[in-house]
């Protein structure tokens, strides 16, 4: 018997066969592998917000090291860039140079006592603008940087002396508003500083003396010069950057200090200020390497909370990459008690993140993340099989197991290893040409 030929569109076919077709999270965006059935899967978080599929465009990736995390996050980078995104990038270990030379710009490395210093304190602030102020839109680094050494909160008192020293540095001395300058004054408090609080001067100076020991030791020892008001130092303006595709913070020197932490964190309120003041144009993407060094502090972690809550407002898409949850185990994410862990995943950065791509995880994770991320059983079976380039990516409510796909080209960008192997020598936007 012959059968008759029939037409009909691919929806009518996917409904004929539903275990062999799926409809695509996008028509349009960055192309970045394929799924299980063979067929390309592309994503752009601003374009899913857009279309109100996911009600942030923030991201958290996981992955173990050698499973393709960096080469994914380069190459997504990279292919945003090429469609007219701007990245800027924190980069913890030095990773990120193939990638600035692709598209023809250097990093900014920074080192202790080293040519270039940076101003943390902003005349504006991001969330000072968006009317919700860290204790204090200029206090907010300030404060981190004394708790993190003290490892504990600061009592308001503390809070007032910083505030007292603040405001007396930008009435009296505006032109050296900056991190070094502060340093001194906590360690010289006056009684001008707390004369209209009519209080114990002597109570005031005991407590500024106190936290000037921690201040001091992070300004003046640890992170020596990078502050610094040395003439003879290029003050770096973040301002000088805004123009490239691409700015990359190399850390580097920092990554085996215990001050990675807070030169994090610096850094963060440093690039922050340009956030505050510029009218971005364009959609852009904040990636943290290495963020379990921010996380892992209760003073710090402050500061990628309120950023990604204002990811919105400001047309970002933040990203925070890291190996495994248990690496933020002691870390409370849902801002509750430092000591709480994990007690309520529905807040927090991680919640604060629509879009999970989790690469392989191995078995003492499980649990960890089934509780953090509401993972089914079927997704935590997988996890420990993914082979390289294989991804778990949850966006909203939705799954997806997607195999990166990595161009020729981009492998000498995205790979780790490749530049131990070799000299990579690339032309000025040399990315741009290829895709072109």
């Amino acid at each position: 018997m012959k059968m008759q030929n029939h037409r009909a569109s691919g929806r009518h076919i996917g409904s004929i066969y539903p275990f062999g077709h799926d409809l695509p999270l996008l028509d349009y965006g960055t192309y970045v592998g394929d799924n299980i059935f063979g067929n390309p899967f592309l994503f752009d978080p601003f374009e899913l917000y857009r279309k109100q599929l996911i009600t942030n465009p923030n991201m958290v990736i996981l992955g173990q090291i050698g499973r393709g995390k960096s080469a994914f996050i380069k190459s997504f980078v990279a292919r945003q860039i090429a469609f007219g995104r701007t990245a800027w990038i924190i980069d913890p270990k030095g990773e990120y140079q193939s990638l600035c030379k692709a598209f023809g710009v250097t990093s900014i490395t920074l080192k202790k006592n080293g040519p270039i210093r940076i101003n943390p304190i902003s005349e504006k602030s991001l969330f000072e603008n968006e009317g919700q102020p860290w204790r204090g839109s200029d206090s907010g680094i300030v404060v981190a940087i004394i708790e993190a050494r003290l490892k504990r909160e600061l009592s308001p008192l503390e809070m007032t002396v910083i505030q007292l020293v603040i405001r007396y540095a930008k009435d009296n001395e505006p032109n050296e508003f900056n991190i070094d300058r502060l340093a001194k004054l906590f360690i010289n408090f006056q009684p001008a500083m707390a004369y209209e609080l009519s209080a114990d001067f002597e109570l005031l100076y005991e407590k500024s003396r106190q936290m000037a020991y921690c201040f001091n030791l992070v300004v003046n020892s640890e992170l020596f010069g990078l502050f610094s008001t040395d003439r003879s130092k290029r003050n770096t303006d973040i301002q000088e950057f805004t123009k490239t595709p691409i700015v990359v913070i190399d850390l580097s020197e920092f990554f085996n200090s215990t001050s990675l932490d807070i030169v994090m964190a610096c850094t963060i309120s440093w690039m922050q200020s340009f956030i505050a003041n510029k009218k971005v144009n364009n959609k852009w993407y904040f990636v943290i390497d290495e963020a379990w060094a921010v996380l892992n502090n209760f003073a710090t972690r402050n500061w990628l909370q309120r950023l990604w809550k204002l990811s919105r407002a400001y047309g970002l898409s933040n990203i925070a990459v890291f190996h495994r949850l248990s690496d933020l185990s002691h870390v409370n994410l849902s801002g509750d008690n430092f000591e709480s862990g994990f007690s309520d995943s529905s807040h927090g950065l991680i919640s604060d993140s629509e879009t999970k791509i989790i690469f392989s995880q191995p078995q003492s994770e499980l649990e960890l993340l089934k509780q953090t991320l509401k993972l089914n059983s079927t997704e935590l079976e997988i996890l420990p099989k993914l082979t390289r380039a294989h991804a778990l990516w949850k966006v909203s409510e939705k799954s997806f197991l997607i195999r990166h796909r990595i161009s020729e080209f981009e492998k000498n960008i995205v790979d780790t290893d490749q530049q131990l192997k070799s000299d990579i020598d690339f032309n000025s936007h040399s990315y741009l040409k290829a895709m072109n």
